[in-house]
């Protein structure tokens, strides 16, 4: 139980800190000007979906740097309590592993979304 209401003031603390990070940014951009799209005025043209697709991916890629630090964290902290005992060690160690794996398919495929869209603009 002890280990359960850790996690959760861990995740509740950052989930906060995140949060205003995350006003900051949504699905419309905080100026509303991409490019020479313009959000909050409504005018836009064709040119303006792979900027806003651009801008999405950028969003989206922040929200996979944040649950990447979270994921590193509590696979971190299951390794370091988990000496314990091996099983709790074993299942940190996949945590971590698991939580650098899944950033490294997000850093290749932002990068190679980010290659088309700067082929298409």
């Amino acid at each position: 139980m002890r280990r359960l209401s850790l996690c959760t003031a861990l995740v509740l603390g950052l989930s906060s800190l995140f949060s205003l990070s995350a006003e900051a940014q949504s699905l419309i951009p905080s100026g509303g000007v991409v490019g020479s799209c313009n959000f909050r005025t409504g005018v836009l043209h064709f040119d303006c979906i792979p900027v806003y697709i651009g801008y999405l991916i950028t969003v989206a890629f922040g929200f996979a740097g944040g649950t990447f630090l979270i994921g590193i964290m509590m696979g971190g902290y299951k390794f370091a309590v988990g000496s314990v005992t091996t099983e709790g060690k074993e299942a940190g160690k996949k945590q971590l592993i698991g939580a650098i794996t899944g950033f490294a398919v997000v850093v290749l495929s932002y990068l190679l979304i980010d290659t088309i869209l700067e082929a298409l603009l």
